[in-house]
Order: structure tokens, then sequence, then C-alpha cells
């Protein structure tokens, strides 16, 4: 049942974010706001008490990390505005692409041939998808998906801060 809740509340935030008359920036605040208040309530209910030893500890990832988050939630909710929301949640989820990518660099992993065939499919659908937002018929399309490729760049930063730092 969770599963299902939540699947319906992150596949609506597309259609939210579209008809909204907010900016990407004050949905991403609001989203910030909710989320952390919500957070606080859930240590206050479980009297969990955070660590600041290693909140100190990890503060350069957690300060890289939300940043990164900050500007994933602005390119994404601006590329629901701008694209359409199939478009902008394709280029979006091109982030596993990414990581496949600048895994053997950050991550020390093997870049199979398996892999590299993966990538080029992925990149390929891209192209597609590129090619048949240009006859469209909003001009923006093309712009949304590269708002949503950036998100996706954002979303790899955090990932890799939070590898990293040991969250």
């Amino acid at each position: 049942m969770y599963f299902i809740l939540s699947m319906i509340i992150f596949g609506a935030v597309g259609v939210f974010a579209k008809y909204i008359d907010l900016t990407s920036s004050e949905i991403a605040l609001f989203k910030s706001l909710i989320g952390g208040l919500f957070l606080v309530l859930v240590c206050i209910c479980t009297k969990h008490k955070p660590s600041w030893q290693n909140m100190k500890k990890n503060a350069i990832a957690l300060l890289i990390a939300s940043i990164a988050l900050s500007g994933n939630w602005i390119f994404l909710f601006q590329s629901y505005k701008e694209a359409t929301l199939s478009n902008a949640a394709l280029s979006y989820y091109f982030a596993p692409v990414l990581v496949i990518l600048l895994a053997p660099f950050v991550l020390k992993e093997k870049l199979s041939f398996k892999k590299m065939g993966c990538v080029a499919l992925a990149l390929f659908g891209l192209f597609l998808i590129m090619q048949s937002s240009k006859t469209g018929t909003t001009e923006h399309h093309l712009l949304g998906i590269f708002y949503g490729l950036i998100a996706a760049c954002f979303r790899v930063v955090c990932l890799f801060c939070s590898n990293c730092s040991g969250w």
C-alpha cells in the first residue's frame, strides 16, 4: 500500500508542477519546506535526534548535495513546464546513463561492452525523442528536454555525494 501511495504521489508531481501558477524555484522551495517540516515531525514523533557530529563530518558533501538537489528540482519542474510530461520524465530518467558513463571515473568500475550497448541505445532513444520534439506543436519542447537533462545531471551529483560520504 505504501509503495502504491508513493507512486501515485510521485507520479502526480509532474501534473502539479506543470499547472501550478508558481515558478520552478518557488515550487522547489515549497517542496523543500513541506518535506523538511515532515521530517522534523517524524523526528519528534520517533524521538530521533540527528547526530550533529556526523553532520559536521559530512558538511561539505551535505552542502554540495543540497545545492545539487535544489538544482535537480528547479530544472525538473521547469522541464515539466516547458515540455510534455512524458518528454520531461524521459529526459530526467536519463540519469542512470550518466551514472554508467561516470562510474569508471568516480567509482572505479569497469565499463563493459553490454553497458556501452545500453548507453548507445539510450542515446539513440534520446535522439529520437528530440527529433520528434522538433516537429511538435510547441517550440519549447527541446528546451524542456534540455532542462530535464540538466536535472538528471544534478541528480547524479546527489548520488555521487551520498556514495562518497558513506550515507
